[in-house]
């Protein structure tokens, strides 16, 4: 995740940014404001367990394959029973240490769409797809027009001026 210094870098455009202030309680750790964090999770089965329960049936086949066809289905229900239980308690230490699933993380971040409109058309399609809300592109502050301030330049200058205040002079009354 980190490269040269900084903590994130956007999977679509390479942009690269340091984390921010770390804050516990929307479990994003340092995520700089904006920026998004893509997970997908996929559990699968153990490749391992599964050949463990081979294992285990082939045994319990191979355990009763060795039972007369002759006896009972009574008394083959039994026998199986036994087998099975035996090799459930021979292979349980082995099985409890060994996960059935096998959980596939993947991570990646992107930065802020509204920054950039390539992101922002890569993640609204993701979005999309997923019937999710869009996001929208941060209104741009426009720039006047040049005519515009030309004119608000030509009303100032045009403008009458106001008049300058000017103190008058109280004249001095005659002392008595």
């Amino acid at each position: 995740m980190s490269i040269e210094g900084f903590d994130y870098e956007c999977a679509l455009t390479g942009i690269t940014s340091e984390g921010s202030k770390f804050h516990e309680e929307d479990r994003l750790d340092d995520l700089p404001p904006g920026w998004l964090q893509v997970s997908f999770k996929r559990r699968a089965v153990n490749p391992e367990y599964m050949a463990l329960q081979q294992v285990k049936q082939s045994m319990v086949e191979g355990l009763m394959s060795q039972v007369p066809e002759d006896y009972p289905d009574e008394i083959v229900g039994m026998q199986f029973q036994a087998i099975s239980m035996q090799v459930e308690a021979q292979f349980h230490a082995m099985e409890s240490s060994i996960s059935p699933y096998i959980t596939y993380e993947e991570e990646v971040f992107v930065a802020p769409p509204e920054s950039n409109d390539v992101v922002l058309e890569a993640v609204n399609e993701v979005r999309e797809s997923f019937g999710l809300a869009l996001f929208e592109k941060a209104p741009e502050e426009e720039a006047p027009e040049v005519e515009e301030l030309e004119e608000e330049v030509k009303v100032a200058v045009e403008a009458p001026k106001p008049p300058k205040k000017t103190e008058a002079k109280a004249e001095e009354a005659p002392a008595p």
